[in-house]
């Protein structure tokens, strides 16, 4: 086993949100790689925060991706691939060409990068590794968002009600939030019925209790719990 693994296993006996709050709360840094089947998905990580990642689904790629935005057209799209080359990305040659300003570029990489972190959020499978590596932000347009916000907009995206009873529990569970819940929701970007909900947990009460008092569906509010 090379040295620079420090963190492997799978993602049967853990879960991906469950993954990152504890690098995020380790402060580690480095990349963490996901594979399942061929497809192979990793994320640069400094100091527990999320700055890059990339995937070789080729329909995750930068061009794909703002073809489904609708931000280029086909032709676009077309060109701009055939002037790809090992030293210049898909994202430069469409500034060159004027399909893109560097300001939309930026915008575009985000959404591409943000895009492929989310829907780990759907893997219930696979392996993960973390390597230590030094990362080199040069030439990366890095994401700027807090990692309890990306957990917490990844776990929007989870449609599975078998994952998140078994998160939560019974209604009759009482709830009693951490030390560290109000300045972690802080940082995220939670609506008027999420911090409404949240607010409802008193350690006395149960999910049943929170349920009831929450403006928000019963399903809604057990996937913010």
């Amino acid at each position: 086993m090379p040295e620079s693994l420090v963190l492997q296993g799978f993602l049967e006996n853990t879960s991906f949100p469950s993954l990152l709050r504890t690098l995020h709360h380790d402060k580690e840094s480095g990349e963490l790689t996901l594979t399942f089947l061929e497809t192979k998905k990793s994320i640069l990580l400094k100091e527990g925060r999320l700055i890059f990642a990339s995937s070789n689904n080729p329909d995750e790629r930068l061009g794909e991706h703002l073809l489904r935005k609708g931000v280029i057209t086909v032709e676009q799209y077309l060109e701009s691939a055939k002037r790809i080359t090992p030293q210049k990305r898909q994202g430069a040659v469409l500034c060159e060409l004027g399909y893109l300003s560097p300001e939309r570029l930026v915008e575009a990489v985000t959404g591409q990068v943000m895009a492929i972190i989310l829907s780990l959020f759907d893997w219930t499978m696979g392996t993960y590794a973390l390597r230590f590596t030094e990362l080199d932000e040069t030439n990366l347009i890095t994401l700027n968002i807090p990692t309890e916000d990306v957990i917490m907009r990844g776990i929007k995206h989870i449609q599975s009600w078998n994952r998140i009873y078994a998160a939560v529990g019974p209604p009759g569970t009482v709830l009693a939030k951490t030390e560290e819940c109000d300045a972690v929701s802080y940082r995220m970007k939670l609506n008027e019925e999420e911090l409404h909900a949240l607010s409802s947990i008193t350690g006395r009460g149960t999910a049943a209790d929170v349920c009831a008092m929450s403006y928000l569906s019963n399903f809604e509010t057990y996937r913010l719990l």
